[in-house]
């Protein structure tokens, strides 16, 4: 048993670690206690922590962070226009008629063309264009207007010559030669006649006055009040 102590103690001795105790309570028994002393225990702490920071480490990739799922983005909302109000056509430009100066018979505002028929061919211009054209018929045709002369116009009524209805004494009516000279005539009397040229109040012929190309320089417009009557209008 001796010899036993003695080797362990030389051990540890070469060992270099002081610090365990042996202790034998009897021959035949050994008890061996290891207690660790502090030095040992700091120096041990140590060398392990030197040795980690000392060992290589690889170098982790950084976590890549996961991508955020993006909506799509939604296309831009397409403007809707409202429709435009419909605006009401401007309708084309009539066609201004330039009121004749030529040949024409003006009255109550009223420009009414006419012809140089005569008793040949009045009846046949006026039947031709009962709404927009006057003749003469009587008196000297074509109408001068300086010859010193009478000039007798007919037209129909519920036609052309319609304004003849509504002439009234002092009314002034101008009449345009083939150059467009321009005469005023006023008027002076206003008769009704039947078909034959009587005055219907009087029985008086009045043929003669009303066709006819004496008495000076003057107009007679005539037109029909219905089948059997006529409505004679005397311009001086």
């Amino acid at each position: 048993m001796g010899k036993l102590k003695k080797l362990i103690t030389i051990l540890f001795l070469f060992s270099g670690i002081t610090g365990f105790s042996l202790s034998a309570n009897a021959e035949d028994d050994v008890d061996i206690s290891l207690s660790f002393s502090k030095t040992f225990t700091v120096e041990s702490k140590v060398s392990t922590e030197a040795r980690a920071a000392a060992e290589p480490k690889l170098v982790e990739p950084s976590m890549q962070s996961q991508p955020t799922a993006t909506e799509p983005s939604s296309a831009p909302a397409e403007e809707v226009s409202e429709p435009a109000a419909s605006q009401t056509p401007t309708p084309a430009p009539q066609e201004q008629r330039i009121p004749p100066t030529t040949n024409a018979i003006t009255m109550l505002g009223v420009v009414i063309p006419y012809q140089n028929g005569g008793m040949a061919q009045g009846q046949a211009v006026i039947d031709a264009n009962p709404n927009g054209m006057a003749s003469t018929w009587g008196g000297a045709s074509p109408f001068s207007g300086t010859d010193g002369m009478n000039t007798h116009f007919i037209g129909h009524h519920w036609g052309v010559f319609d304004p003849v209805i509504n002439l009234s004494m002092g009314g002034v009516v101008t009449v345009y030669d083939s150059v467009g000279n321009a005469f005023n005539y006023t008027i002076y009397k206003i008769k009704v006649v039947d078909v034959a040229g009587n005055d219907v109040d009087t029985g008086k012929s009045l043929y003669g006055e009303i066709t006819s190309t004496g008495g000076g320089e003057r107009i007679v417009l005539q037109t029909c009040i219905d089948t059997t009557t006529r409505r004679i209008i005397f311009a001086a």
